[in-house]
Protein backbone atom coordinates (compact mmCIF):
# COMPACT_ATOMS: atom_id res chain seq x y z
CA UNK A 1 0.00 0.00 0.00
CA UNK A 2 2.95 2.63 0.84
CA UNK A 3 3.93 2.29 -2.99
CA UNK A 4 0.73 1.80 -4.70
CA UNK A 5 -1.91 4.97 -6.18
CA UNK A 6 -4.90 3.08 -6.61
CA UNK A 7 -6.57 0.48 -4.67
CA UNK A 8 -9.75 -1.20 -5.49
CA UNK A 9 -11.57 -4.98 -4.98
CA UNK A 10 -11.11 -7.74 -7.51
CA UNK A 11 -13.86 -7.73 -9.00
CA UNK A 12 -13.25 -4.11 -10.76
CA UNK A 13 -10.69 -6.35 -12.68
CA UNK A 14 -13.77 -8.14 -13.93
CA UNK A 15 -15.32 -5.65 -15.78
CA UNK A 16 -13.42 -4.29 -18.17
CA UNK A 17 -14.84 -1.22 -18.81
CA UNK A 18 -15.73 -0.45 -15.31
CA UNK A 19 -11.61 -1.29 -14.78
CA UNK A 20 -10.68 0.75 -17.62
CA UNK A 21 -12.57 3.35 -16.47
CA UNK A 22 -10.84 3.77 -12.80
CA UNK A 23 -7.26 3.56 -14.24
CA UNK A 24 -8.48 6.85 -16.81
CA UNK A 25 -9.86 8.71 -13.81
CA UNK A 26 -6.96 9.85 -12.19
CA UNK A 27 -8.78 10.63 -9.12
CA UNK A 28 -10.78 7.39 -8.66
CA UNK A 29 -9.88 4.68 -6.12
CA UNK A 30 -6.65 6.50 -4.61
CA UNK A 31 -4.94 4.28 -2.08
CA UNK A 32 -5.01 6.05 0.96
CA UNK A 33 -2.32 6.55 3.83
CA UNK A 34 -2.64 5.23 7.34
CA UNK A 35 -2.20 8.72 7.80
CA UNK A 36 -5.25 9.60 5.82
CA UNK A 37 -7.36 6.17 6.77
CA UNK A 38 -7.02 7.00 10.62
CA UNK A 39 -8.68 10.49 10.36
CA UNK A 40 -11.62 9.03 8.11
CA UNK A 41 -12.18 6.50 10.59
CA UNK A 42 -11.82 8.61 13.46
CA UNK A 43 -13.05 12.06 12.56
CA UNK A 44 -15.38 13.87 14.83
CA UNK A 45 -17.22 17.41 13.12
CA UNK A 46 -16.99 19.99 13.36
CA UNK A 47 -13.00 19.21 11.82
CA UNK A 48 -10.54 21.43 10.65
CA UNK A 49 -7.69 19.26 9.16
CA UNK A 50 -3.98 20.89 8.17
CA UNK A 51 -0.92 20.08 6.38
CA UNK A 52 1.41 20.87 3.96
CA UNK A 53 1.35 20.46 0.26
CA UNK A 54 0.90 16.85 -1.02
CA UNK A 55 -0.20 15.88 2.37
CA UNK A 56 -3.48 14.44 1.62
CA UNK A 57 -5.59 16.93 3.36
CA UNK A 58 -8.19 17.93 0.45
CA UNK A 59 -8.48 14.13 -0.43
CA UNK A 60 -9.49 13.35 3.39
CA UNK A 61 -12.22 16.11 2.90
CA UNK A 62 -13.37 14.75 -0.58
CA UNK A 63 -13.86 11.25 0.78
CA UNK A 64 -15.75 12.97 3.67
CA UNK A 65 -17.77 14.87 1.74
CA UNK A 66 -18.64 11.86 -0.74
CA UNK A 67 -19.85 10.00 2.34
CA UNK A 68 -21.76 12.39 3.56
CA UNK A 69 -23.64 13.20 0.07
CA UNK A 70 -24.37 9.87 -0.12
CA UNK A 71 -25.96 9.70 3.12
CA UNK A 72 -27.89 13.10 2.74
CA UNK A 73 -29.27 12.21 -0.75
CA UNK A 74 -31.13 8.49 0.79
CA UNK A 75 -31.69 9.85 4.19
CA UNK A 76 -32.50 13.38 4.10
CA UNK A 77 -33.10 14.56 0.28
CA UNK A 78 -34.27 18.11 1.40
CA UNK A 79 -31.03 19.25 2.92
CA UNK A 80 -28.80 21.66 1.39
CA UNK A 81 -25.28 20.94 1.50
CA UNK A 82 -22.26 23.28 0.40
CA UNK A 83 -18.55 22.69 -0.82
CA UNK A 84 -16.48 26.29 -0.99
CA UNK A 85 -12.91 27.57 -1.97
CA UNK A 86 -11.55 30.66 -2.98
CA UNK A 87 -10.35 29.20 -6.03
CA UNK A 88 -12.58 27.92 -9.37
CA UNK A 89 -9.78 25.01 -10.27
CA UNK A 90 -9.92 23.42 -6.75
CA UNK A 91 -13.60 23.59 -7.24
CA UNK A 92 -13.67 21.85 -10.33
CA UNK A 93 -11.49 19.04 -9.03
CA UNK A 94 -13.24 19.16 -5.76
CA UNK A 95 -16.45 18.29 -8.14
CA UNK A 96 -14.80 15.61 -10.15
CA UNK A 97 -13.21 13.77 -7.66
CA UNK A 98 -15.95 13.21 -5.25
CA UNK A 99 -17.92 12.38 -8.13
CA UNK A 100 -15.13 9.35 -8.69
CA UNK A 101 -15.37 8.52 -5.59
CA UNK A 102 -19.13 8.28 -5.26
CA UNK A 103 -19.13 6.66 -8.88
CA UNK A 104 -16.12 4.09 -8.10
CA UNK A 105 -15.42 3.39 -4.51
CA UNK A 106 -15.95 -0.02 -3.31
CA UNK A 107 -17.82 1.42 -0.33
CA UNK A 108 -20.41 3.25 -2.72
CA UNK A 109 -21.63 0.45 -5.19
CA UNK A 110 -24.96 0.83 -3.82
CA UNK A 111 -24.73 4.29 -4.85
CA UNK A 112 -24.27 2.89 -8.62
CA UNK A 113 -26.58 4.49 -11.27
CA UNK A 114 -26.91 8.10 -9.02
CA UNK A 115 -25.88 9.93 -11.93
CA UNK A 116 -27.52 8.64 -14.19
CA UNK A 117 -30.75 10.75 -13.33
CA UNK A 118 -29.96 14.22 -14.68
CA UNK A 119 -31.48 15.48 -11.62
CA UNK A 120 -29.35 13.97 -9.47
CA UNK A 121 -26.21 15.52 -11.34
CA UNK A 122 -27.53 19.05 -11.61
CA UNK A 123 -28.22 18.86 -8.02
CA UNK A 124 -24.73 17.59 -7.18
CA UNK A 125 -23.15 19.88 -9.02
CA UNK A 126 -24.34 22.79 -7.59
CA UNK A 127 -22.97 22.27 -4.02
CA UNK A 128 -19.91 23.14 -5.20
CA UNK A 129 -19.38 26.67 -6.15
CA UNK A 130 -16.27 29.13 -5.34
CA UNK A 131 -16.92 31.28 -2.71
CA UNK A 132 -17.19 34.42 -4.85
CA UNK A 133 -19.39 32.91 -6.89
CA UNK A 134 -21.75 32.13 -4.00
CA UNK A 135 -21.91 35.71 -2.64
CA UNK A 136 -23.33 36.96 -5.79
CA UNK A 137 -25.95 33.69 -6.73
CA UNK A 138 -27.46 34.13 -3.36
CA UNK A 139 -27.09 37.40 -1.92
CA UNK A 140 -27.24 40.19 -4.83
CA UNK A 141 -29.69 41.40 -6.44
CA UNK A 142 -29.28 41.95 -10.21
CA UNK A 143 -29.00 45.58 -10.02
CA UNK A 144 -25.88 45.19 -7.17
CA UNK A 145 -23.92 42.86 -9.51
CA UNK A 146 -22.54 45.21 -11.89
CA UNK A 147 -21.17 47.03 -8.48
CA UNK A 148 -19.14 43.63 -8.54
CA UNK A 149 -18.07 43.21 -12.16
CA UNK A 150 -15.64 40.97 -12.33
CA UNK A 151 -13.56 43.74 -14.65
CA UNK A 152 -12.68 45.95 -11.79
CA UNK A 153 -11.76 42.99 -9.14
CA UNK A 154 -8.79 43.35 -7.62
CA UNK A 155 -6.09 40.21 -7.02
CA UNK A 156 -3.15 40.66 -5.29
CA UNK A 157 -1.21 40.88 -8.25
CA UNK A 158 -3.13 43.57 -9.61
CA UNK A 159 -3.11 45.21 -6.03
CA UNK A 160 1.19 45.31 -6.53
CA UNK A 161 1.40 46.83 -9.50
CA UNK A 162 -1.19 49.32 -8.41
CA UNK A 163 0.48 50.03 -5.00
CA UNK A 164 4.21 50.36 -7.08
CA UNK A 165 2.63 52.56 -10.29
CA UNK A 166 0.19 54.65 -8.34
CA UNK A 167 0.65 54.85 -4.45
CA UNK A 168 2.58 57.37 -3.03
CA UNK A 169 2.23 56.95 0.58
CA UNK A 170 4.99 57.32 3.20
CA UNK A 171 8.66 57.60 2.37
CA UNK A 172 9.43 53.85 3.69
CA UNK A 173 7.45 51.71 1.75
CA UNK A 174 6.10 48.68 3.39
CA UNK A 175 6.44 45.26 1.03
CA UNK A 176 3.25 44.95 -0.96
CA UNK A 177 2.79 41.91 0.27
CA UNK A 178 3.00 42.43 3.97
CA UNK A 179 0.23 45.47 3.19
CA UNK A 180 -1.62 43.68 1.29
CA UNK A 181 -1.72 40.96 4.50
CA UNK A 182 -2.67 43.69 7.03
CA UNK A 183 -5.34 44.57 5.18
CA UNK A 184 -6.97 41.52 4.31
CA UNK A 185 -6.45 40.23 7.73
CA UNK A 186 -6.69 43.00 10.00
CA UNK A 187 -7.90 46.19 8.89
CA UNK A 188 -10.66 44.69 6.89
CA UNK A 189 -11.13 41.07 7.39
CA UNK A 190 -11.39 41.14 11.39
CA UNK A 191 -14.42 42.45 11.56
CA UNK A 192 -17.67 44.70 10.43
CA UNK A 193 -15.81 47.49 11.75
CA UNK A 194 -12.43 48.50 10.31
CA UNK A 195 -9.89 47.63 12.80
CA UNK A 196 -8.11 50.60 13.94
CA UNK A 197 -4.58 50.82 15.46
CA UNK A 198 -6.40 51.22 18.86
CA UNK A 199 -7.62 47.88 18.01
CA UNK A 200 -4.92 46.17 16.86
CA UNK A 201 -3.11 47.42 20.21
CA UNK A 202 -5.37 46.55 22.26
CA UNK A 203 -6.05 43.09 24.19
CA UNK A 204 -8.25 42.58 21.19
CA UNK A 205 -5.72 40.93 19.57
CA UNK A 206 -3.39 38.14 21.59
CA UNK A 207 0.07 39.00 21.02
CA UNK A 208 1.42 36.21 19.62
CA UNK A 209 -1.31 36.46 17.19
CA UNK A 210 -0.09 39.75 15.63
CA UNK A 211 1.70 39.04 12.60
CA UNK A 212 3.50 42.62 12.18
CA UNK A 213 5.03 45.11 14.65
CA UNK A 214 2.58 48.27 15.90
CA UNK A 215 4.75 50.53 13.79
CA UNK A 216 4.51 48.68 10.64
CA UNK A 217 0.60 48.35 11.45
CA UNK A 218 -0.04 52.01 11.97
CA UNK A 219 2.17 52.28 8.43
CA UNK A 220 -0.12 50.03 6.79
CA UNK A 221 -3.03 51.78 8.27
CA UNK A 222 -1.97 55.02 7.12
CA UNK A 223 -1.76 53.93 3.21
CA UNK A 224 -4.95 52.45 3.60
CA UNK A 225 -6.75 54.88 5.01
CA UNK A 226 -5.22 57.88 2.67
CA UNK A 227 -4.70 55.77 -0.35
CA UNK A 228 -6.08 52.38 -0.85
CA UNK A 229 -10.02 52.90 0.65
CA UNK A 230 -10.59 55.44 -1.75
CA UNK A 231 -10.99 52.77 -4.54
CA UNK A 232 -13.86 50.91 -3.07
CA UNK A 233 -15.63 53.95 -1.78
CA UNK A 234 -15.37 55.63 -5.33
CA UNK A 235 -16.08 52.46 -7.73
CA UNK A 236 -12.88 51.90 -9.34
CA UNK A 237 -12.30 48.57 -8.27
CA UNK A 238 -13.53 46.31 -5.16
CA UNK A 239 -11.28 43.08 -3.54
CA UNK A 240 -13.22 40.08 -1.86
CA UNK A 241 -13.52 41.58 1.53
CA UNK A 242 -15.16 44.46 -0.28
CA UNK A 243 -17.63 41.89 -1.76
CA UNK A 244 -18.34 40.30 1.64
CA UNK A 245 -18.92 43.41 3.68
CA UNK A 246 -21.61 44.49 0.65
CA UNK A 247 -23.54 41.56 1.50
CA UNK A 248 -23.30 41.63 5.39
CA UNK A 249 -24.41 45.22 5.01
CA UNK A 250 -26.90 45.30 2.01
CA UNK A 251 -27.16 42.06 1.22
CA UNK A 252 -30.64 39.94 2.37
CA UNK A 253 -29.70 37.17 4.94
CA UNK A 254 -32.95 35.88 5.71
CA UNK A 255 -32.71 34.18 1.99
CA UNK A 256 -29.16 32.18 3.08
CA UNK A 257 -28.34 32.26 6.59
CA UNK A 258 -29.61 28.70 8.66
CA UNK A 259 -29.85 27.04 5.78
CA UNK A 260 -27.20 24.73 4.79
CA UNK A 261 -26.96 21.47 6.55
CA UNK A 262 -23.63 21.21 5.32
CA UNK A 263 -20.59 23.17 4.89
CA UNK A 264 -17.45 21.77 3.90
CA UNK A 265 -14.40 24.22 2.98
CA UNK A 266 -11.31 23.66 0.98
CA UNK A 267 -8.17 26.06 1.40
CA UNK A 268 -9.46 27.38 4.24
CA UNK A 269 -6.21 29.15 5.15
CA UNK A 270 -7.24 31.51 2.39
CA UNK A 271 -10.24 32.78 4.53
CA UNK A 272 -10.30 35.71 6.82
CA UNK A 273 -12.10 35.70 10.17
CA UNK A 274 -15.02 38.18 8.72
CA UNK A 275 -15.62 35.56 5.48
CA UNK A 276 -15.50 32.60 8.16
CA UNK A 277 -17.97 34.46 10.21
CA UNK A 278 -20.26 34.60 7.15
CA UNK A 279 -19.91 31.19 6.21
CA UNK A 280 -20.66 29.63 9.72
CA UNK A 281 -23.85 32.00 9.88
CA UNK A 282 -24.80 29.68 6.37
CA UNK A 283 -25.08 26.46 8.66
CA UNK A 284 -28.47 26.05 10.08
CA UNK A 285 -26.88 25.46 13.43
CA UNK A 286 -25.76 29.33 13.55
CA UNK A 287 -29.78 29.62 14.72
CA UNK A 288 -29.52 27.66 17.95
CA UNK A 289 -27.85 28.62 21.44
CA UNK A 290 -25.48 25.88 21.04
CA UNK A 291 -23.89 26.91 24.31
CA UNK A 292 -26.83 25.49 26.27
CA UNK A 293 -27.45 22.42 24.14
CA UNK A 294 -25.10 19.83 25.17
CA UNK A 295 -26.72 16.63 23.66
CA UNK A 296 -25.23 16.78 20.18
CA UNK A 297 -22.36 19.14 19.78
CA UNK A 298 -21.17 17.26 16.42
CA UNK A 299 -21.94 20.52 13.78
CA UNK A 300 -21.53 18.90 10.14
CA UNK A 301 -18.89 21.38 9.45
CA UNK A 302 -15.14 20.83 7.81
CA UNK A 303 -12.38 22.18 6.78
CA UNK A 304 -9.17 22.09 5.33
CA UNK A 305 -5.90 24.39 4.72
CA UNK A 306 -2.32 24.92 5.28
CA UNK A 307 -1.15 28.60 6.48
CA UNK A 308 2.14 27.89 4.69
CA UNK A 309 0.02 27.75 1.19
CA UNK A 310 -2.05 30.46 0.12
CA UNK A 311 -3.41 32.69 -2.42
CA UNK A 312 -4.04 35.18 -0.59
CA UNK A 313 -0.22 36.28 1.23
CA UNK A 314 -0.98 36.23 5.09
CA UNK A 315 1.09 36.59 7.79
CA UNK A 316 -0.81 33.78 9.90
CA UNK A 317 1.19 30.99 11.45
CA UNK A 318 -1.19 27.81 12.21
CA UNK A 319 -1.59 28.32 15.80
CA UNK A 320 -2.74 32.01 14.42
CA UNK A 321 -4.94 30.67 11.58
CA UNK A 322 -6.47 28.11 14.58
CA UNK A 323 -7.11 30.91 16.82
CA UNK A 324 -9.37 32.84 13.90
CA UNK A 325 -11.20 29.68 13.36
CA UNK A 326 -11.81 28.93 17.28
CA UNK A 327 -12.88 32.78 17.59
CA UNK A 328 -15.12 32.19 14.81
CA UNK A 329 -16.96 30.01 16.09
CA UNK A 330 -17.71 31.45 19.32
CA UNK A 331 -18.66 34.32 17.64
CA UNK A 332 -21.22 32.98 14.61
CA UNK A 333 -22.28 29.65 16.68
CA UNK A 334 -23.43 31.30 20.12
CA UNK A 335 -20.33 30.45 22.21
CA UNK A 336 -19.59 26.40 20.81
CA UNK A 337 -15.93 25.99 21.28
CA UNK A 338 -14.94 22.80 19.86
CA UNK A 339 -13.29 22.59 17.14
CA UNK A 340 -11.75 19.48 16.35
CA UNK A 341 -7.90 19.37 14.61
CA UNK A 342 -5.50 16.99 12.96
CA UNK A 343 -2.82 17.43 10.96
CA UNK A 344 -1.09 15.49 8.35
CA UNK A 345 2.43 14.98 8.05
CA UNK A 346 4.11 12.87 5.37
CA UNK A 347 3.97 14.22 1.44
CA UNK A 348 2.49 11.42 -0.49
CA UNK A 349 2.47 13.66 -3.71
CA UNK A 350 6.27 14.95 -4.38
CA UNK A 351 9.59 12.96 -5.10
CA UNK A 352 12.13 12.86 -2.50
CA UNK A 353 14.17 15.56 -3.94
CA UNK A 354 11.27 18.29 -3.76
CA UNK A 355 10.55 17.26 -0.45
CA UNK A 356 14.23 17.93 0.34
CA UNK A 357 14.32 20.89 -1.22
CA UNK A 358 10.94 22.40 0.26
CA UNK A 359 12.40 21.33 3.63
CA UNK A 360 15.66 22.83 3.43
CA UNK A 361 14.21 26.21 2.55
CA UNK A 362 11.92 26.14 5.58
CA UNK A 363 14.28 25.16 7.65
CA UNK A 364 16.46 28.54 6.34
CA UNK A 365 13.30 30.32 6.75
CA UNK A 366 12.96 29.73 10.64
CA UNK A 367 16.61 30.55 11.25
CA UNK A 368 16.14 33.61 9.62
CA UNK A 369 12.59 34.63 10.82
CA UNK A 370 13.03 33.38 14.51
CA UNK A 371 10.16 31.16 14.19
CA UNK A 372 9.80 28.41 17.04
CA UNK A 373 10.42 25.13 17.24
CA UNK A 374 6.85 24.34 17.69
CA UNK A 375 5.82 26.33 14.56
CA UNK A 376 8.37 24.52 11.87
CA UNK A 377 6.23 22.57 9.70
CA UNK A 378 8.44 20.04 7.51
CA UNK A 379 7.95 16.76 5.68
CA UNK A 380 8.93 13.10 5.21
CA UNK A 381 7.85 11.56 2.20
CA UNK A 382 5.84 8.19 1.46
CA UNK A 383 8.41 5.83 0.75
CA UNK A 384 11.32 7.55 2.85
CA UNK A 385 9.12 7.66 6.49
CA UNK A 386 12.06 7.52 8.62
CA UNK A 387 15.68 9.24 8.60
CA UNK A 388 14.62 11.88 5.66
CA UNK A 389 14.19 14.80 8.40
CA UNK A 390 17.39 14.22 9.35
CA UNK A 391 19.58 14.56 6.13
CA UNK A 392 17.81 17.80 5.75
CA UNK A 393 18.34 19.21 9.32
CA UNK A 394 22.29 18.27 8.69
CA UNK A 395 22.72 20.07 5.80
CA UNK A 396 20.36 23.27 6.54
CA UNK A 397 19.58 22.81 10.37
CA UNK A 398 19.05 25.09 12.86
CA UNK A 399 22.84 24.58 14.14
CA UNK A 400 24.13 23.71 10.39
CA UNK A 401 23.41 26.76 8.65
CA UNK A 402 26.26 28.82 9.28
CA UNK A 403 28.42 25.42 8.44
CA UNK A 404 27.03 25.30 4.87
CA UNK A 405 25.96 28.67 4.20
CA UNK A 406 28.44 29.44 1.37
CA UNK A 407 27.81 26.71 -0.37
CA UNK A 408 23.86 27.02 -0.15
CA UNK A 409 24.74 30.80 -1.74
CA UNK A 410 27.29 29.57 -3.76
CA UNK A 411 24.95 27.47 -6.30
CA UNK A 412 21.55 29.24 -5.27
CA UNK A 413 22.49 31.27 -8.91
CA UNK A 414 22.48 27.56 -10.32
CA UNK A 415 18.30 27.26 -9.44
CA UNK A 416 15.51 29.38 -10.81
CA UNK A 417 12.21 29.11 -9.05
CA UNK A 418 10.09 31.32 -10.63
CA UNK A 419 6.18 31.18 -9.52
CA UNK A 420 3.63 33.60 -10.74
CA UNK A 421 -0.10 34.15 -9.24
CA UNK A 422 -3.30 34.62 -11.06
CA UNK A 423 -2.86 37.12 -14.32
CA UNK A 424 0.77 36.86 -14.45
CA UNK A 425 1.72 34.78 -17.01
CA UNK A 426 2.41 37.00 -19.45
CA UNK A 427 4.74 38.93 -17.69
CA UNK A 428 7.11 35.84 -17.67
CA UNK A 429 7.55 36.38 -21.27
CA UNK A 430 9.52 39.50 -20.43
CA UNK A 431 12.54 37.06 -18.61
CA UNK A 432 13.29 34.88 -21.79
CA UNK A 433 16.68 33.98 -21.23
CA UNK A 434 15.22 32.53 -17.58
CA UNK A 435 12.35 31.16 -17.99
CA UNK A 436 13.50 29.09 -20.75
CA UNK A 437 15.68 27.32 -18.97
CA UNK A 438 13.68 26.86 -15.76
CA UNK A 439 10.34 25.58 -14.71
CA UNK A 440 7.56 28.01 -13.91
CA UNK A 441 4.97 26.94 -11.28
CA UNK A 442 1.70 28.57 -11.49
Amino acid sequence: MNISTKCYPDYITIDLDLWIAVEKDPEANLALSEEEVNILQNVEYPFFVSGLAGSGKSTVLYYLYANIYKYVAREHPDHKLLFLSYNETLVDKARRTVKSILNHHDSNQDFCGYFDNLENEIHFEKTFVPFRDFLKREFLKDEDLELFNEERHLTYERFRDLYKNECRIGNNRLSPSILWSVIRTFIKGRGIKFFTVEDYASDTVARDDRSVDLSVYKQAYKIWDNWYRHYAEEGKYWDDLDLVRYVLTHGDPQKVYHTYSIIFCDEAQDFTKIEIDLILRLSIYSKYKLSTNTDDQKIPVAFAGDPNQTINPTGFRWAGTKAIFSEAFKDALDGYKSLNTCELCKNYRSQLGIVKLANSIQSIRYKHFEETLQDRKLQSVRDEPDGELKDTFEYVGFYSYTQYKDIIIANLKNANVITSGDGEEGDLSLFPNITNKAYCNS
